[in-house]
């Protein structure tokens, strides 16, 4: 069992891993200039039972409502995106995003750090600019 220190280092690791390759994307996302992406884009919301609700999107281009999610740790037992909670939590805002009229783009990090990413934004948005 894991010391409460051990837990705080691997939560600031994993913290940290996910500012990297936010900040892999947002370098992406300067390939086109003439759209106005916003990061951790706050999205307010009722849920079925009407409360308020709200969550960020990683990168939002509102004007499109294109959601671009940063799903890291694909590959590791800890994410918080292969976890049973983390897959609801995940098709939760999904379907939530839909119904408010987003299209939603999940990438992972092997897509952000590779040239996939890039190559399905540059058709998404036409052209990249070096």
């Amino acid at each position: 069992m894991p010391t409460k220190a051990q837990q705080q280092w691997s939560k600031a690791e994993g913290k940290a891993r996910r500012e990297r390759l936010e900040l892999a994307m947002a370098r992406l996302l300067l390939a086109f200039p003439y759209v106005v992406f916003h990061r951790q884009y706050e999205i307010k919301y009722a849920d079925i039972g009407g409360r308020q609700r709200r969550f960020a999107i990683d990168f939002a281009d509102p004007v499109r409502k294109v959601a671009i999610e940063c799903n890291g740790g694909t590959w590791s037992a800890k994410s918080g995106h292969s976890s049973g909670a983390g897959i609801q939590r995940d098709y939760h805002r999904i379907r939530t995003l839909q119904l408010l009229g987003w299209q939603i783009i999940p990438f992972t990090s092997d897509e952000i750090l590779g040239d996939y990413a890039i190559r399905f934004l540059g058709k998404l948005y036409g052209e990249v600019k070096a």
